[in-house]
């Protein structure tokens, strides 16, 4: 699918345009080989709500391409990268970017709790299917119930791999209004009595 499908559905073209100016001028992404982004801003953008809101969450095929990709986010002048904080899963620049008329503060994350070989992939890896929306600027592709559940703002579990980690990232959803059904508790449970080794409460997850 394509960025400008769902753009045509509603979402407001100048949004859109300046997402692509900020993504393909700072991430460069690359849809065959990586980066990606994906996760919460990719999910404003399509909700027609503010996407650099949230962070921009950066997804890599290996560590060597994501340590390029700090170093250069590090040293360019265009970028003016203001503070940068790491931890083992991910790293987090907080930057300064110039346009002709204005500077904006953008926080890019780079991800590294693990890598991916395609889109797929990535989307494959996050806990709640509202979060299973990746792009390159251009091309797009979501989970298979992805764009139903956050029609409804409804949190749905996809998938459990980090257990403590997605319990703090349901709270927050809840917050901000998305329902939280009994369901979606009720899998969250049982992926962790069915496996405990899945509560990993040093995890800090993203999104």
């Amino acid at each position: 699918m394509r960025l400008d499908d769902i753009i045509a559905r509603g979402v407001a073209t100048e949004k859109a345009d300046w997402f692509r100016r900020v993504i393909k001028a700072t991430v460069k992404p690359d849809w065959e080989k990586g980066p990606w982004v994906a996760g919460g801003c990719v999910r404003r953008l399509i909700s027609n709500t503010e996407p650099f809101a949230s962070d921009i969450d950066v997804f890599f095929s290996s560590e060597e391409q994501k340590n390029e990709w700090v170093e250069r986010i590090n040293s360019s002048e265009k970028y003016k990268c203001k503070s940068q904080k790491s931890n083992d899963h991910n790293t987090t620049l907080e930057a300064d970017f110039v346009t002709d008329d204005a500077m904006h503060t953008i926080k890019l994350q780079a991800i590294h709790i693990q890598y991916y070989q395609s889109p797929q992939e990535v989307i494959d890896s996050f806990d709640y299917t509202i979060c299973q929306f990746v792009t390159d600027g251009e091309e797009f592709l979501a989970g298979d119930y992805s764009l139903y559940d956050l029609s409804k703002n409804r949190l749905v579990v996809h998938r459990i791999s980090y257990g403590v980690a997605s319990l703090r990232r349901m709270m927050k959803y809840g917050n901000q209004d998305f329902k939280v059904c009994s369901g979606a508790m009720a899998s969250l449970l049982q992926a962790v009595a069915d496996n405990p080794e899945l509560i990993h409460q040093e995890i800090e997850y993203i999104d």
